[in-house]
């Protein structure tokens, strides 16, 4: 049995003494063992208190594949300067910065990279823009945005015969801990009708995480972690004073054009997730008035500067930036030997 002691094992997340007691401007429900770096209040709708009391399933992604001819959005020379752009445009902090950025409704709650540290983007209790309604293979049932937990894994998937996508093995184990995490919060099934790829959910439109994507595997790993314990998360923290401690963070642990960018757009969403609860005076507003208040100030005060940050032409299937970032600049956190996300 695989030990699941390791979100006990991180530095905890602490709430800021001058933060907002409006529940309006906090996160509830970030699982101990990610470092929590919130997206932008365009790409996420509140759900309220104990809605995911109603996740069902748990939907595995991709953020982009190599694009050939004839795709929407190619412009190479040939098919190595389409990996090039796929690998840099699907990086951790590719895919992070995205979620930073105003505009587009797409996110995931969590995001895994290749060396397995885990994001957090989006609060449990509120839903990420994830997946369109479509009907469960298995049971016909409904799979929403409001019923499902999404994950974004690091990398691109290859397209072709043949073809494979890489998945590392910190990956596939990171994964099997939160797949098990959300089994223990919300009694997902450890199986193939509830834990499911993009691909099978929509396969005329999606072929992500890849037909490679070991399932099987990685739903065992799961099965095989120990059971979690409470507390599963970390102490309730203002969505603003997260951004600006996340910004922090990327200083520190991550130097390079990557991290700047990552910084600047982290500052600007913390500035106006301030404005919104002094504009607005949210000490007792709801959650959902105050993001719906959310996007209006975006694109007023973020939306130029977002898109700035993010720097690049998107393509229609690859939607992370496509300027590099050098693989040393990872965020976030780290799976160690043992195990443990640190």
């Amino acid at each position: 049995m695989v030990d699941a002691g390791f979100a006990y094992a991180n530095k905890r997340v602490e709430k800021a003494a001058d933060a907002p007691h409006s529940s309006a401007a906090m996160a509830n429900k970030v699982v101990v063992g990610a470092q929590f770096v919130p997206a932008h209040p365009d790409r996420m709708r509140v759900l309220g208190d104990n809605r995911g009391k109603n996740f069902e399933y748990f939907v595995f992604h991709r953020p982009g594949k190599v694009l050939l001819p004839g795709d929407t959005g190619y412009r190479f020379r040939n098919y190595a300067e389409a990996v090039r752009y796929a690998t840099s445009a699907c990086r951790i902090d590719n895919i992070i910065l995205e979620f930073l950025s105003a505009g587009r409704p797409a996110s995931t709650h969590f995001v895994v990279a290749n060396n397995g540290s885990l994001t957090q983007m989006v609060d449990l209790d509120d839903l990420a823009y994830h997946t369109l309604d479509r009907p469960n293979p298995v049971s016909g049932k409904m799979v929403r945005n409001d019923n499902s937990v999404g994950v974004e894994l690091e990398g691109f998937v290859q397209q072709g015969p043949g073809a494979r996508s890489p998945f590392t093995e910190a990956q596939i184990q990171a994964s099997a801990k939160l797949i098990r995490l959300m089994h223990t919060i919300y009694g997902i099934p450890l199986d193939e009708e509830h834990i499911l790829l993009h691909s099978t959910l929509d396969p005329q439109r999606k072929i992500d995480p890849g037909p490679n994507f070991p399932l099987k595997r990685v739903i065992a790993k799961a099965a095989d972690v120990l059971p979690f314990v409470e507390p599963y998360y970390q102490p309730e923290i203002s969505i603003a004073e997260a951004s600006t401690q996340a910004a922090a963070a990327f200083g520190v642990t991550a130097m390079g054009v990557g991290s700047r960018r990552l910084q600047a757009a982290l500052v600007e969403n913390a500035s106006l997730m301030q404005s919104i609860v002094r504009t607005h005076q949210l000490s007792n507003a709801t959650r959902g008035t105050y993001y719906a208040s959310a996007p209006r100030h975006a694109q007023v005060r973020v939306g130029d500067a977002a898109r700035v940050v993010a720097g690049a032409t998107r393509a229609d299937t690859i939607y992370t930036s496509a300027q590099a970032i050098p693989q040393e600049n990872r965020s976030g956190l780290r799976l160690n030997e043992e195990g443990y996300w640190e």
